[in-house]
């Protein structure tokens, strides 16, 4: 009987390590992988001197989203060079709704800021969120959301709440 108990023990215990360990190495799907990389470049305080180009081609002037269109070409531009990369995520029709709603210019206007964290989880099709943002003065704003993909995983809709 003895032998019999030493001779289960070690299959056992490498099942259990298996079932345990199973679903350590599972990829995230990449519809969520493709939400995630667009939240964090678009939370991303000053991704790759976005902000600080802007500001420099607008002269720190405070232009409301219907004013965007009336700008002179060199505004425009700086606009397209704003958003380039979160175009190469995002579709066309995103993009606009972006600029439109000055997202995510918005944050970046209130002051330098990091990201503490983004939780993203599925709902109904889409991904919802909630980006914390700590402010250099100590503040935490929470932003939540939702970003909706397209079949090849493109973020075409962003709503902020």
């Amino acid at each position: 009987m003895k032998h019999f108990k030493r001779s289960l023990f070690l299959p056992i215990l490498l099942l259990a390590a298996l079932v345990l360990f199973a679903g350590c190495n599972r990829e995230e799907p990449e519809q969520l992988r493709s939400a995630k990389q667009f939240l964090t470049e678009f939370f991303t305080y000053n991704s790759n001197g976005r902000y600080e180009k802007l500001e420099a081609h607008i002269g720190g002037a405070d232009i409301g989203a219907d004013d965007i269109a009336a700008l002179p070409q060199e505004m425009l531009q700086a606009y397209d060079s704003y958003y380039s990369s979160l175009s190469k995520l995002a579709t066309a029709e995103c993009i606009e709704n972006m600029k439109q709603n000055r997202y995510p210019i918005k944050y970046e206007k209130q002051g330098r800021y990091s990201l503490l964290k983004i939780d993203i989880a599925p709902d109904n099709g889409a991904y919802s969120f909630t980006a914390e943002l700590s402010y250099d003065g100590g503040a935490v704003e929470k932003v939540s959301g939702t970003v909706t993909l397209n079949s090849e995983n493109i973020v075409e809709k962003i709503t902020v709440s």
